[in-house]
């Protein structure tokens, strides 16, 4: 967790994935409210080829997600957001947090969480999330979200970042992740960094390939 004191924009949930041709895809509506406005750039040296795949699911939300060529590398699928707690419940959290000296904004990724534990080459791994950001006003605030694969060394495969949007508040959310082919069977990590204003925020899980 990691606070600062900075000026905060927030609102809702979104993402869009940079394709090859330079593409935009937008979302659909959730619980919360949610619009397409973003770009992931994807990089890494993992993946060859490019693969295009969408997931539909109107009731949580979706984005389309793309795998891009080795020359761009990484992954990308979809995100969904829920809203678990407002601003006020929220800030209550963090109040102490808050409470300190030139401190009036606080972000914090509570959970990182990969389903399955265990996944193919090529498979897709869920990347469900639960963070929380409370600041002085209550307004859109883009968040840049670098989802990082790496090996048991900690050194890093492949990343991906993208552009979320989000009110104060607590939220879970998902992204999908698709899984390298040519990933060699072992045990993985997926490093999460958020940030936002002045704030920054990392957590991490593991995995495996079989």
């Amino acid at each position: 967790m990691t606070l600062a004191k900075t000026p905060t924009r927030t609102l809702c949930l979104t993402l869009a994935v940079a394709l090859p041709a330079g593409a935009l895809i937008g979302c659909a509506n959730t619980q919360t409210r949610e619009k397409g406005a973003g770009i992931g750039a994807l990089t890494g040296a993992v993946v060859g080829g490019a693969i295009g795949y969408a997931i539909d699911d109107s009731a949580e939300g979706v984005i389309i997600g793309a795998l891009a060529g080795a020359a761009i590398g990484g992954v990308t699928g979809y995100v969904i957001g829920k809203q678990l707690e407002d601003r006020d419940e929220t800030a209550h959290e963090y109040q102490r947090e808050l409470a300190a000296p030139g401190v009036d904004e606080v972000l914090d990724i509570k959970r990182v969480t990969l389903d399955p534990d265990f996944v193919e080459p090529g498979g897709l791994l869920d990347v469900n999330l639960v963070h929380a950001y409370v600041g002085p006003v209550d307004q859109e605030q883009d968040f840049e979200v670098e989802l990082m694969l790496v090996d048991e060394g900690g050194a890093i495969l492949l990343s991906q970042a993208q552009t979320q949007v989000y009110e104060n508040g607590t939220y879970a959310s998902t992204i999908t992740f698709e899984v390298p082919a040519e990933l060699e069977p072992g045990r993985y990590g997926i490093d999460v960094s958020m940030h936002t204003g002045g704030v920054t925020d990392n957590a991490s899980a593991v995995f495996n390939v079989l």
